[in-house]
């Protein structure tokens, strides 16, 4: 299973690090926007704090951090990233719920989400903005795959794991202990990169737990959000960053479809 998805994240790494060029001709105000804040984040400024955006910062920092490989390489190499992020959480969903060809299937289907452009409906092509969504929308499935579909050895739903005894019955702790670090992790992920995606993954959560998934796996993804989301807010500036992006996400919301919409679009290459 390992081989097998590193393999598929091979290709599509070696896809994107061909030579070429990127050019950018649909939905180019959320690619500038995009690239407004991956400059400021290199020129030292944060998201909230120095500039207004609703996005998190996890949403600039994988293009960021490629910068000096020029705009157009860093974003590409961006998707790999995100495609890699992706890696542990679909080989434990492979290894402790499906078969070999669901698991390969499964892998596929997200690394390739989080490696490729956005489609654009209004000009019915490929475009470079909002690749963060494309990488939410792979964190989701994941998290869904882990709610969702019984681990090989579960417990009973809703039991604490210690009317298992013997090596099942640890293999049933541990697995309920990984399963609830990964959703937390997801979880936190998601937060400070597009909280619509975090609000939409924990409406799935309260779903798991009412209908009886294990508790130690409800009281491990719980310390896991909130430990690696305490954790994304003290490295991007602490407690001033976490208020700052919630006023900027109430300013979002209160502005409501105020975004103008040029009819000219602008061809940019890089």
């Amino acid at each position: 299973l390992l081989l097998g998805l590193l393999a598929l994240f091979g290709a599509i790494a070696l896809l994107l690090l061909a030579p070429g060029r990127m050019t950018v001709s649909t939905m180019e105000g959320d690619v500038l926007h995009l690239l407004d804040g991956v400059t400021r984040m290199r020129m030292g400024q944060w998201p909230h704090v120095d500039f207004a955006t609703p996005l998190g910062a996890l949403a600039y920092l994988p293009v960021s951090a490629w910068g000096d490989l020029g705009l157009g390489r860093a974003m590409a190499l961006s998707h790999a990233t995100a495609a890699a992020v992706c890696l542990p959480a679909l080989v434990w969903i492979g290894l402790s719920r499906l078969r070999l060809g669901m698991a390969l299937a499964l892998g596929a289907v997200v690394l390739v989400t989080a490696a490729t452009l956005a489609w654009s409906p209004d000009s019915q092509g490929a475009t470079a903005a909002m690749s963060y969504n494309h990488w939410g929308w792979a964190l989701v499935m994941q998290g869904l795959a882990l709610m969702l579909l019984d681990r090989a050895g579960a417990t009973a739903r809703g039991a604490t794991g210690r009317e298992a005894t013997g090596r099942g019955g640890a293999a049933a702790r541990t697995g309920a202990l990984i399963d609830g670090l990964m959703i937390g992790a997801l979880g936190a992920v998601l937060v400070f990169l597009k909280a619509t995606f975090a609000v939409g993954l924990a409406g799935m959560w309260l779903v798991w737990v009412l209908t009886g998934a294990e508790r130690r796996a409800i009281a491990a993804s719980v310390l896991a959000g909130l430990g690696l989301a305490a954790a994304f807010a003290a490295a991007f500036g602490g407690v001033e960053v976490a208020q700052a992006y919630i006023g900027d996400l109430l300013r979002v919301a209160e502005a409501g479809e105020a975004r103008p919409m040029s009819q000219k679009p602008a061809l940019i290459t890089f």
